[in-house]
């Protein structure tokens, strides 16, 4: 709400306008709303609609309820967003590290596609994306949670478990509880840097996995093989789960290559603007 009032009183400062005049002839658009966007719109009154809204293409009205418990009709103008209005973060740490060719060059072709369309590519280091290993220790977060559920199901029944899933689970097991607490905490911090680095930014570009589809039976047949293509899958992905934040995968290869996926990725609670992100460089990218 403040920081409503705060951007309406510099627009009326350099548009030498007041309230109820033309600068509230439009309407109002954060661009990074909040479940509560809509509700501070209709409170503050004097817009003729609210563009905080991706789900549709057309114009609706929205019943919203003030905290008073009064409910209003807005009209919902949706926000469209095209390619030529984005800042896109290419992290220079860790996402793009060891790419197979067909990964790079599918990832560089979308790349080149989305600045042609108009979007700001901005290399950025993101080092905090190398300390996630030491961070996601003793144990690793997924580990220490899984285990603290089945631990009871693993002793009674072991051989009821994927062998490497029980391996994996059972790294929670030495973790005591002033360990785990203090990953969670150090976590947290982490999460509040990445996103003060990434504050201006749309969406972080990577590809959503460093190689293209292992061969199940190799992997089958080695368990080395196995835990190694495991890391190299998960490693883009995990980052953003880490991060606790949203990501969207399209499809970034041409007819006849194998599948590539470009991962568009935000912080928490960036959902929905995300997507209408997503559905803006799907567009640039046309039908791969």
């Amino acid at each position: 709400r403040a920081h409503m009032q705060k951007g309406i009183e510099i627009l009326s400062h350099l548009t030498k306008t007041t309230h109820g005049n033309s600068i509230h002839g439009a309407g109002w658009y954060t661009g990074r709303d909040s479940p509560n966007t809509h509700r501070l719109v209709a409170e503050h009154g004097g817009f003729e609609y609210d563009s905080d809204y991706y789900g549709d293409d057309l114009p609706f009205w929205m019943q919203v309820k003030k905290t008073s418990g009064e409910v209003v009709p807005q009209l919902i103008v949706p926000y469209t967003m095209d390619c030529n209005d984005m800042r896109f973060a290419l992290p220079q740490t860790t996402l793009l590290d060891g790419l197979v060719d067909i990964v790079a060059k599918a990832f560089a072709r979308s790349v080149s596609m989305l600045s042609a369309a108009g979007a700001q590519i901005i290399e950025i280091p993101l080092v905090e994306l190398a300390e996630i290993p030491k961070l996601n220790t003793p144990g690793g977060l997924s580990p220490i949670e899984a285990y603290a559920v089945h631990h009871a199901r693993l002793a009674k029944s072991k051989e009821g478990f994927d062998r490497r899933v029980a391996v994996r689970v059972a790294l929670g097991a030495p973790v005591t509880a002033q360990q785990y607490l203090a990953l969670l905490d150090n976590r947290l911090d982490w999460i509040a840097r990445v996103e003060r680095a990434l504050e201006g930014f749309d969406a972080v570009l990577c590809p959503t996995t460093p190689i293209i589809a292992p061969e199940i039976a190799k992997l089958e047949a080695s368990d080395d093989a196995f835990f190694k293509a495991n890391g190299q899958m998960l490693r883009n992905t995990f980052a953003f789960n880490f991060l606790d934040g949203c990501s969207f995968s399209l499809p970034c290869h041409v007819a006849g290559e194998q599948a590539v996926g470009l991962m568009l990725s935000s912080v928490r609670g960036d959902d929905a603007a995300l997507a209408a992100v997503a559905l803006a460089v799907e567009a640039a990218l046309g039908s791969r």
